[in-house]
């Protein structure tokens, strides 16, 4: 469902910076602090970020990629946003059907402090 609530959200914010139009999704339950963006990205393409609450149920990536991929309009291609060096949510978007047919590397300005302009 749609959750507002969740705006300042770590996941959010870098979803804000890197694409146009993100939508927050998550549980129905607002003590759950899933988060599912949606956005356009690269060459406007629909993408999806997800990030799981640390202290949530065990074993629901499954049921909240799931819930995610129902939210855009059927029939609509769905890029997933996720590092490559992340094996579990690797082995999670596969599971689903995900397919990889290339990457996008990409590249955000430096800070004058020397930090990563990521915004979050």
């Amino acid at each position: 469902m749609p959750r507002p609530d969740l705006a300042d959200h770590p996941r959010v914010r870098l979803a804000r910076l890197l694409r146009d139009d993100v939508t927050v999704h998550g549980s129905p339950d607002p003590a759950l602090g899933d988060v599912i963006t949606l956005g356009r990205g690269v060459a406007g393409l629909t993408e999806l970020g997800l990030e799981l609450d640390p202290d949530g149920p065990a074993r629901r990536g499954a049921g909240v990629l799931a819930a995610a991929l129902g939210i855009p309009e059927p029939g609509t291609p769905v890029v997933a946003a996720c590092a490559p060096g992340n094996t579990r949510a690797v082995r999670r978007f596969l599971a689903a059907g995900f397919v990889p047919v290339g990457s996008v590397q990409l590249w955000l300005p430096e800070r004058p402090s020397g930090g990563v302009a990521t915004g979050v």
